[in-house]
């Protein structure tokens, strides 16, 4: 007989060694079994989960997510399951899954809520309500081979509850998108065994617009959205929100702006509908009619439970494209107003602060700006910091931006080590452009070899090698980078720019890199060359370097030799612009 209250977390795994004992850490505390199934590991996953349980097994994969899930439900030993992805995260501080099933008694099966980052920037976060808790019956069973769901034969007997929240980890890039490419093969196969499943047509549809493929969402989305009736609303409101963000993309900003007023009158609960239709005005110009749309999404606030929901549209993102609409129509007031109230309500949002620099720049000039972040306290937080000292150096003062993060170098260690590296980057990199490649090096050298930020720091170390002279230093530090197989297009055109800075010598390298990644590697060198400042574009070693890298470019291709001319006559433009704003009209 199965004890009351008791929970089963059954999970199934593959190459998780990344994530699984992250996940088994906030989790263990609340369940009183963990099953573990593994679908064919090649890491340390199974090791790893092993520490936390000794009900580990093995199944043999078969293309299908709920016969796997079904088997880890089948050795489980306690009343209730609960299951979870490697990937995901409970939230324990949100909430108590035994206080849940204490609370309510009569229920069955609990719906909670799910926080899916929908990019890199953490910020931009949907809330879907999934069921994850429910009692461990025959009647409470897996289908469907991918993206599979629980059946549940009385729809009352199931709970929406608030919390605990349960968090998605992002994965790197070319994981999520090998992630993806397996998704759609098994859903285009269940889609041919059941082509009237409004399910599978809608995360079909979800999968070619996360891989930024909206020509292809499209179909499966309008489909999802016309076959999906108002009785599966969890999965309605989602479909309609990504079915409008995909015609935003394509441009059809008419077509999304007649769903949104369709949305209007059937779900007028649904704040989504009326931030997006505020952001399709916006791209469409109607800045005035804009503002009706979001301060509607900040008047009906968060939805119900039962729409899927994109975190701050009844808040900060408001707020921040309120701004922007009022910067637009000129209203500079206002618009600074709801940059900062975007902020104070998210502080990890970000996106304000370069609207707030330029609102501010514009308006009052540079040295207001920067006493206006200085007043506000903006400068003592790092992240924010890092944000506005790039602001300010490719606004054409790298001095303030050095003092800006000069603030925090005292106090570095006591940060996050991925603000501390980032920090000792653009410190770095600020030094070279200020003319002191010694210093430039120390602080690019401090970025250990774990760090996102290391291999451009590297790379900017042979910068300030060559820019000092030191060429056989830079090509020794060259050859090193070789290791690294996602630098070597750079390597390859270090190597070549040696060979000019040295003795001018054009007998390059057989070419084993494609002309255009060389190119675009090139182009984005000089670009970044042209922020250095005058005293140091005045020594005849920078002179050297920037008419090699110009020889170099020239001879790559005639493509490069236009991008080129045009890079130079637009900042030239910059440069006079931002030469009449200095000493022009508006002074600082």
């Amino acid at each position: 007989m199965l004890m009351k209250d008791t929970i089963s977390l059954t999970m199934i795994v593959k190459d998780e060694q990344a994530h699984l004992a992250a996940c088994l850490d906030r989790v263990q505390d609340q369940v009183d079994e963990i099953i573990i199934v593994d679908t064919g590991s090649s890491d340390d996953t199974l090791e790893i989960a092993q520490r936390y349980t000794p009900h580990v097994f093995s199944y043999q994969w078969n293309g299908d997510f709920s016969a796997a899930r079904n088997y880890a439900i089948s050795k489980a030993s306690c009343a209730w399951i609960f299951y979870l992805d490697a990937d995901e995260i409970l939230l324990s501080e949100t909430g108590n899954l035994k206080e849940i099933i204490q609370q309510h008694e009569g229920s069955e099966a609990f719906l909670l809520p799910l926080e899916n980052p929908t990019v890199d920037a953490s910020s931009y976060v949907n809330r879907f309500f999934v069921l994850r808790l429910f009692k461990n019956k025959e009647s409470y069973r897996f289908f469907g081979i991918i993206h599979e769901q629980v059946s549940v034969q009385d729809a009352g007997s199931a709970q929406i509850v608030q919390g605990p929240i349960l968090r998605h980890r992002i994965p790197p890039i070319s994981l999520r998108n090998k992630k993806r490419a397996r998704n759609l093969n098994l859903l285009k196969r269940a889609l041919i065994q059941d082509p009237q499943n409004p399910f599978l047509h809608y995360y079909l549809g979800l999968e070619w617009l996360m891989l930024s493929k909206p020509e292809k969402s499209l179909p499966y989305l309008r489909t999802a959205y016309e076959m999906l009736t108002d009785e599966n609303l969890l999965i309605k409101a989602p479909a309609l929100r990504s079915l409008v963000i995909c015609l935003k993309n394509l441009g059809k900003l008419e077509e999304a702006l007649i769903l949104c007023l369709d949305a209007d009158l059937k779900y007028p609960e649904f704040t989504d509908i009326y931030f997006l239709g505020g952001t399709l005005l916006a791209e469409k110009g109607e800045f005035t009619l804009a503002i009706k749309w979001l301060k509607q999404a900040i008047e009906c606030g968060e939805p119900p439970a039962i729409y899927s929901h994109m975190l701050g549209t009844e808040s900060f993102l408001s707020h921040y494209y309120l701004g922007y609409c009022c910067d637009m129509l000129g209203d500079v007031e206002t618009a600074r107003r709801h940059y900062e109230t975007a902020i104070e309500l998210n502080a990890d949002y970000t996106f304000p602060l370069a609207n707030l620099f330029l609102n501010l720049r514009l308006s009052k000039g540079f040295l207001s700006a920067y006493n206006y972040f200085c007043d506000k306290g903006y400068f003592h937080n790092l992240k924010f910091s890092l944000i506005l000292a790039e602001e300010f150096f490719y606004a054409g003062y790298p001095n303030l931006a050095k003092e800006i993060l000069q603030r925090h170098v005292f106090e570095l260690e006591s940060k996050a080590k991925s603000s501390l590296n980032q920090a000792f980057y653009s410190l770095g990199w600020y030094s070279l452009c200020a003319g002191e490649p010694k210093k430039a090096r120390d602080l690019l050298g401090k970025i250990p070899p774990e760090s996102e930020f290391y291999s451009k720091g590297q790379v900017k170390i042979v910068f300030c090698l060559l820019l000092s002279g030191y060429y056989k230093e830079a090509k020794d530090q060259i050859l090193n980078l070789w290791k690294q197989e996602e630098l070597r297009a750079e390597v390859y055109l270090m190597l070549r720019l040696i060979k000019l800075l040295q003795n001018g010598d054009m007998n390059f390298l057989p070419q084993t890199i494609r002309d255009r990644e060389l190119k675009t590697i090139g182009l984005a060198w000089f670009k970044e060359m042209l922020s250095f400042q005058s005293q140091v574009t005045w020594q005849p070693q920078f002179s050297h370097f920037m008419r090699s890298l110009q020889t170099l470019l020239l001879n790559l291709s005639s493509q490069s030799t236009l991008e080129l001319i045009n890079l130079i006559g637009q900042k030239r433009k910059e440069a006079e612009a931002s030469f009449n704003y200095k000493f022009g009209e508006k002074m600082i």
